[in-house]
């Protein structure tokens, strides 16, 4: 007897997290349930592409045509912004900006596509009654289309899913915990600025000297350890008055109480 490698094919559903810096929903809608479509951006290089082009449905001579093309869109600024905080900021080569939309065509606006892509299988889904719509899947990039096909769900329900931590009545992506939060993050904030700055001054003493009295034998009015000083006054009388302190007062302990309130 011997061992023979076998699959199990494994009918789970699948769930793919998606960036929100990508994502971008129909913005007249209020509720998710009322896109009429939704785009998500996929940042791609050749290696990405060449992967894409190994997925059913692709069009292989659209994705060859492509890739004999340099990438054309500039990355977004705000992964650039992420790089210089995380590390020394080196600019990113360029990608490919890979569209996937999600919604409905018109009736002739898909009839045009499949006719040009041979898609005929579609063309009998055609219907040019308002009443009727056809939720599609297209991926495209600089220009070319990558894929074409139906809605994947009989239900016709988007693939998107948003969470809201707090919903927003004027907008499907609602409140989350950083802007919630802001307020108290604002007095954290201006609590530890003042905790820094009254460290720095209650570290040591403010010094007040009388020229008329004493002068530094180097001609430099800074205070160092071991320095000379020459007085000016005979026997050296007054001397007592050469110098006085003053101590700024600490504030740690009051400080940091509105720092626990903010937390």
């Amino acid at each position: 007897e011997g061992y023979q490698l076998g699959g199990i094919p494994d009918s789970r559903p699948e769930f793919v997290w998606v960036d929100p810096w990508n994502y971008f929903p129909d913005m007249n809608a209020r509720r998710k349930d009322e896109c009429e479509f939704e785009f998500e951006r996929h940042l791609l290089n050749k290696k990405g592409l060449r992967k894409l082009a190994k997925e059913p449905g692709f069009i292989i001579d659209a994705v060859r045509e492509v890739m004999m093309a340099e990438p054309r869109d500039a990355i977004p600024d705000y992964i650039q912004q992420v790089r210089s905080i995380v590390n020394d900021g080196q600019s990113l080569d360029p990608m490919y900006l890979v569209w996937e939309y999600h919604g409905s065509l018109e009736g002739e606006e898909l009839r045009a596509l499949c006719e040009c892509l041979d898609k005929e299988e579609y063309l009998e889904d055609i219907d040019d009654d308002p009443l009727k719509e056809v939720p599609v899947v297209i991926w495209f990039c600089q220009g070319k289309v990558l894929k074409v096909g139906l809605h994947s769900l009989d239900s016709q329900e988007s693939l998107y899913s948003v969470f809201n931590l707090e919903k927003d009545d004027s907008s499907i992506f609602g409140f989350g915990v950083p802007y919630m939060m802001r307020d108290s993050q604002k007095s954290l904030n201006s609590a530890w600025r003042m905790i820094m700055d009254n460290s720095a001054l209650s570290t040591g003493p403010q010094v007040v000297v009388n020229r008329d009295i004493i002068e530094p034998m180097d001609g430099d009015w800074n205070l160092t350890p071991r320095k000379i000083w020459f007085a000016k006054l005979r026997n050296g009388q007054g001397l007592d008055h050469a110098f006085k302190t003053y101590s700024i007062n600490s504030h740690q302990e009051e400080l940091l109480q509105v720092i626990n309130v903010a937390k």
